[in-house]
C-alpha cells in the first residue's frame, strides 16, 4: 500500500494560500494550514492554532480509515523561515511528533502590495520550495518508517522524550539537523547510527536497552509480545497532542500500542512526567509501562 502524505503549512499569507491549495489541487494532501501575515512571527498563540487544526483533521482520518491505512499516513509541515528565536515555537509544538522541513522563501512579500504578476511568480517559487522540500522529506521519512516500523523495539526514535532524559536532545537534533539541511538517505541514517551508537545502554541476555534518567532501562518487547501502550482521542485528562505524540513520531505512524516497560529499583521517586502532567507510582510499585508520548501506565 502507498505512503499517504499529509502536509500542514506553516507562515503563507491567506492570499498566497487561497492560489497555492487552488494550483497543487489534487497533487498534494493538505492537512492544516495557518495563514500568517510576511511581517508576523510565530507566536506561540499561532502554533497552537495550527497544532489544533492538524490534530482535528488526524483524530478525523483516525477514526475513519482502517488500520493499515492509517500505518502508512506519513506527516510534515512546511514553514516559512524566520527568524530562529521565532521558529523555536514551532519545534517546540511540533517538533517531536512531524517533520519539519523549512521553505527558503524569499519571494514571500507584501501581498496587500503585490501586482497579480508579482503574486503569479510567488506563488510559483513556493510551489517549487514545496515540491524540492517534500523530496527531501520523503527520503528522510523512508529511514524513519523503516525504524519505527520494523525495528521499533530497538530504535531509539521512539524512546519517550520526558522520562527518557535529556539525552533524547541528541535524537531531536540529528533529525531536525537532517530536515534543516537536506541531508540524503546515507547520510541521515549515518548520522542517526551514530547517535544511538552514544546513547547509554545496558546489556542483558545478548540484548542492549537503552538507559535514561534516573538509571530506567528501556525495554521493550517484541511485535509478538504484550504491548500496552495507547493513544486516546478522549480520556480522563488527556490532551489532543496526548494521543498526536501517541501516534506519529518524526513524521511517521507508529504502532499505538507499542510501549517501554521499566522496573523502579526504589531509588527514582515516584513522581514521573506523564504525557499530560506527572503522575504518583504508588509506593509498593516496581514497574512502569511508559509509551513513547510519555503516556505512564
Amino acid at each position: 500500500m502507498k505512503l499517504r502524505l499529509l502536509i500542514a503549512i506553516a507562515g503563507v499569507p491567506r492570499k498566497m494560500h487561497d492560489v497555492f491549495a487552488k494550483k497543487t489541487s489534487g497533487a498534494i494532501e493538505l492537512i492544516a494550514f495557518e495563514p500568517l501575515d510576511h511581517t508576523l512571527h510565530y507566536s506561540q498563540s499561532y502554533c497552537d492554532r495550527l497544532y489544533e487544526r492538524l490534530a482535528r483533521n488526524l483524530k478525523k482520518r483516525d477514526q475513519t480509515l482502517q488500520e493499515a491505512e492509517l500505518t502508512r499516513i506519513n506527516v510534515i509541515l512546511l514553514y516559512v523561515q524566520k527568524d530562529k528565536k521565532s521558529e523555536m515555537n514551532l519545534h517546540q509544538n511540533f517538533g517531536t511528533e512531524v517533520l519539519l522541513i523549512p521553505l527558503p522563501m524569499h519571494g514571500i512579500l507584501d501581498v496587500s502590495l503585490a501586482t497579480p504578476n508579482q503574486m503569479d511568480r510567488a506563488v510559483n517559487e513556493l510551489i517549487d520550495q514545496s515540491r524540492k522540500a517534500i523530496k527531501r522529506a520523503q527520503a528522510l521519512l523512508s529511514i524513519i518508517g523503516e525504524e519505527v516500523h520494523n525495528r521499533d523495539n530497538k530504535t531509539c526514535l521512539l524512546l519517550p522524550p520526558n522520562n527518557y532524559g535529556k539525552d533524547f536532545e541528541k535524537i531531536r537534533n540529528c533529525v531536525q539537523h537532517a530536515c534543516q539541511t537536506g541531508q540524503g538517505r546515507d547520510e541521515f541514517r549515518k548520522c542517526l547510527d551514530k547517535v544511538s551508537q552514544s546513547l547509554p545502554k545496558q546489556r542483558e541476555i545478548s540484548r542492549d536497552y537503552f538507559v535514561g534518567r534516573l538509571k530506567l532501562v528501556f525495554r521493550a518487547p517484541s511485535k509478538s509480545g504484550p504491548r500496552h501502550g495507547f493513544a486516546r482521542w478522549e480520556g480522563k485528562c488527556h490532551q489532543e497532542y496526548c494521543a498526536v505524540r501517541g501516534k506519529i513520531r518524526f513524521g511517521s505512524n507508529y504502532d499505538s500500542k507499542f510501549h517501554y516497560d521499566c522496573n523502579i529499583t526504589g531509588k527514582e521517586g515516584k513522581c514521573f512526567p506523564n504525557c499530560h502532567g506527572f503522575k504518583i507510582i504508588p509506593s509498593k510499585r516496581r514497574h512502569l509501562n511508559v509509551a513513547p508520548n510519555d503516556n505512564v501506565r
